[in-house]
């Protein structure tokens, strides 16, 4: 047979698979179509089968995949003299991919270009370039990610054959019209789709204005136009009847559902979600589902459904599910579950109203609680980006070179300290059976906060208290600012504008505001919790990311961390995957890879301001001090000029204790950029960050120690905090130890010796920072918290 004609048959049989909605088959045969065309050196052809496996792909859900196909599409094309791609193409590359987050909304119904009849029309178009660049917009938009589809559809509008066609020019205008609303742009919203309706209006069939007037009626309803939203829904659902566009009609119902929500009309938004379910159903759309689900639920909680209500949440949260599994990223995977935070909530709501009543126990609860919480992390852990790395061997003469950086110039190991083995787990650690912890796990919703107490035995005990998101936040801020804890830093220098904190009310003492706490958030549970010294994990939500649980008071004074020892996690799953993980090395066997005080490396203006960092000597004297405490064959030390980034990655493979005691900053606004600071050098800028941490290809460590200002902090997310210690623990370490806030250069010493000697006699980290903090304390210089509640344990105890 012919090799074209093959590409043809295989691309009939996708069809034939497509119309019976078999996804897998279809991509199958467009695959062997692809590799026929690739023989043929027919790029055009490539692009063309490329693009319709991103379609496949997208309407699957699998948005990143389709990303690649498209773009992939591109690349043939730059083969191809007739487009002159290739600069445009970089340019994709080049911009920011940050993903949006924003309050739950339908899925707009944006404008794509559809595949022609036959493989020889689509070969031969001429504006196929102009519709890879649509699909690229819509499939950024759809994750979302506004920078990329923007630049996708200016890159669209660029490219000369666009003239050629006004339709399509229509489309990426009524698109950009999209991304201007969302951004909060309205009035140049307004704008774009009135310019892509007057191109429909001279060049389309009638029926092409039906996506721009429903994208027209969300502007007039987030301008509060409720009249002239509900025409304009209803011209639209008018148009997509006539054209049979079921997928259109489903979005066009899910939105008119939406405003009828805002407005409270309850009855109107049940009735139209329903229909939107139905058409979304047999169109298989399940972003339009999740959110039709969501709604539908929040009506039927409303009308004292309490069962439907949480039967249509957990349809919504299933369809999630599904949606989050396809990103990759965490910061993707993160945002996406911001968005629909909401449906966590409202049916975390529900079971907290029927746990009040008496209906049914808080486990419930504590359930869509536990799943709310830490999914990204979760998945990120368990899929590839957490592997189960192995130590490189160090034995005969590799020690040596492990050890060459070391000021003291300590002798490589024995042969018999060699024979135990960095990385030899004996069977019995491996075995070994943990202890059950006790937690106390928090939500904070809108207008209420869920406490949950979980005994080591399992048995749960629920409060709510009447403080909702913003008082929450509140009392963590006249805390952290009552704890002075900006003023204290380790060498960190900010130059120029920074902005003043917010005016608040007459200060209040620091006792009152540290018992105002417990007595809020811990007290109503306490009698649960064990007294016998297990340690309690700590999952916080929202701004109790921020606050230092340590340093709250009981009514008497007594210090918080001082009656239990505490452990912080993102969720019990996470905690409990690491945990039922073995230790990379047992603790008498542990070699230690200490850095300290490297020479400062530039830090780039960020949002205005100018960060200059200063030389850390306690840093210096702190891990020297450290180190006193193993055996000579147990560390390396790197200090000033040798504390490289290249040197910290290439011995972090062979030490299962890394010890980082330099300047960290975090970023809220880019929580991947946070970043530790080492010695610069020609090659590196000395500037680690959460995301290179995150690809690097694993971290065998059983402890990462970030002694170092706000290496706890970045962005507060449901998921948790964003930022390093998040990334430390994706790529492999089972522990890490990190501040909450800056640090005092001298207690952090005081402080991290004592945590290391306590570690080593106890060999528990929750309880040896819990002594570490008591050391501290009572020297008189440092006895104020914001010396020595700085730190926390995030990961396993042991």
């Amino acid at each position: 047979m012919d090799r074209y004609k093959e590409v043809v048959s295989l691309a009939n049989q996708a069809n034939l698979a497509l119309a019976d909605r078999n996804y897998q088959d279809a991509l199958e045969a467009y695959t062997n179509a692809l590799k026929i065309a690739e023989e043929m050196e027919r790029s055009r052809l490539v692009a063309v089968l490329l693009n319709r496996m991103g379609q496949v792909l997208q309407v699957q859900g699998k948005i990143q995949d389709s990303v690649i196909a498209y773009e992939s599409a591109l690349r043939a094309l730059e083969q191809d003299t007739i487009f002159n791609l290739e600069d445009v193409v970089n340019q994709l590359s080049q911009v920011g991919k940050g993903y949006a987050v924003s309050d739950p909304e339908p899925v707009p119904d944006l404008y794509s270009a559809k595949v022609a009849q036959t493989l020889e029309f689509d070969e031969n178009d001429q504006t196929l370039a102009v519709k890879l660049w649509l699909n690229i917009g819509n499939a950024y938009l759809q994750q979302p990610q506004e920078k990329p589809a923007l630049n996708a559809y200016e890159q669209a509008l660029k490219h000369p054959q666009i003239n050629t066609n006004p339709v399509l020019k229509a489309y990426a205008i009524a698109n950009i019209g999209e991304i201007y609303r969302r951004q909060g742009k309205i009035d140049d919203a307004e704008v774009q789709l009135n310019q892509a309706l007057a191109l429909f209006e001279q060049y389309a069939d009638p029926l092409e204005k039906r996506r721009a007037i429903a994208l027209l009626a969300s502007i007039a309803r987030d301008r509060g136009q409720i009249d002239k939203a509900i025409e304009l829904y209803q011209q639209a659902l008018a148009l997509y009847e006539k054209a049979s566009d079921k997928l259109g009609m489903a979005r066009a119902y899910a939105s008119l559902a939406s405003l009828h929500l805002m407005q409270k009309q309850f009855t109107d938004a049940q009735h139209n979600y329903q229909r939107a379910i139905d058409l979304a159903e047999a169109e298989n759309d399940s972003d339009t589902l999740w959110h039709a689900y969501w709604g539908l639920g929040c009506c039927q909680h409303v009308a004292g459904e309490l069962s439907e209500a949480i039967d249509s949440f957990n349809k919504s949260l299933k369809l999630i599910n599904f949606r989050q599994e396809d990103l990759r990223t965490d910061e993707g995977k993160v945002a996406f579950l911001e968005n629909v935070q909401d449906v966590f909530e409202k049916l975390l709501t529900v079971h907290l109203e029927l746990a009040q009543t008496g209906t049914q126990d808080y486990k419930a609860a504590l359930d869509v609680a536990e799943k709310a919480r830490g999914q990204a992390l979760q998945d990120l852990m368990s899929g590839r980006a957490r592997q189960r790395p192995s130590f490189i061997d160090t034995q005969a003469g590799s020690d040596t070179q492990s050890h060459q950086f070391d000021v003291r110039q300590s002798a490589p190991a024995t042969q018999s300290n060699s024979s135990k083995g960095v990385g030899i787990v004996p069977k019995a650690e491996a075995d070994r059976q943990l202890l059950p912890l006790a937690r106390l796990v928090f939500y904070v919703l809108s207008d209420r906060t869920a406490i949950f107490a979980v005994t080591p035995d399992g048995r749960v005990r629920g409060h709510v208290v009447p403080l909702g998101e913003d008082a929450i936040a509140d009392r963590v801020t006249h805390l952290r600012r009552a704890l002075n804890v900006d003023e204290v830093n380790r060498g960190l220098r900010k130059l120029g504008s920074v902005p003043p904190a917010k005016p608040g009310s007459t200060p209040v003492k620091l006792e009152t505001l540290l018992q105002d706490l417990y007595a809020k958030l811990i007290a109503p549970v306490a009698d649960v919790l064990p007294t016998d010294g297990t340690p309690i994990v700590i999952e916080p939500h929202c701004s109790l990311w921020l606050a230092p649980f340590a340093a709250l008071q009981l009514p008497d004074g007594t210090w918080m961390g001082d009656r239990w020892s505490l452990i912080y996690a993102a969720s019990a799953y996470t905690l409990n995957e690491i945990r039922r993980e073995p230790c990379y090395t047992p603790l008498a066997n542990s070699k230690i890879l200490a850095v300290g005080n490297p020479i400062m490396p530039m830090v780039p203006d960020r949002d205005g301001v100018k960060i200059e960092l200063q030389p850390l000597p306690g840093a210096e004297a702190e891990v020297k001090s450290i180190v006193e405490l193993f055996s000579q064959q147990q560390y390396t030390l790197l200090i000033g000029q040798k504390a490289t980034e290249a040197n910290v990655k290439q011995l972090a493979q062979s030490h299962n204790i890394v010890h980082l005691a330099t300047h960290g900053i975090a970023y809220g606004s880019d929580p991947l950029a946070s970043l530790v600071a080492f010695s610069p050098t020609d090659h590196e800028n000395g500037l680690l960050t959460a995301q290179e941490v995150i690809e690097s290809s694993s971290l065998p460590a059983d402890l990462v120690v970030l002694s170092a200002c706000q290496t706890g902090l970045g962005r507060i997310t449901g998921e948790g905090m964003l930022g390093l210690s998040r990334a430390f623990l994706v790529a492999g370490a089972r522990t890490v130890v990190v501040s909450q806030w800056s640090v005092s250069d001298d207690a952090t010493m005081e402080l991290m010796v004592a945590f290391y000697k306590n570690y080593l006699q106890h060999v528990n980290k929750a309880i040896a920072l819990q002594k570490a903090m008591q050391t501290v304390r009572s020297q008189s210089e440092y006895s104020h918290p914001r010396y020595w509640a700085a730190f926390v344990v995030v990961g396993a105890e042991e």
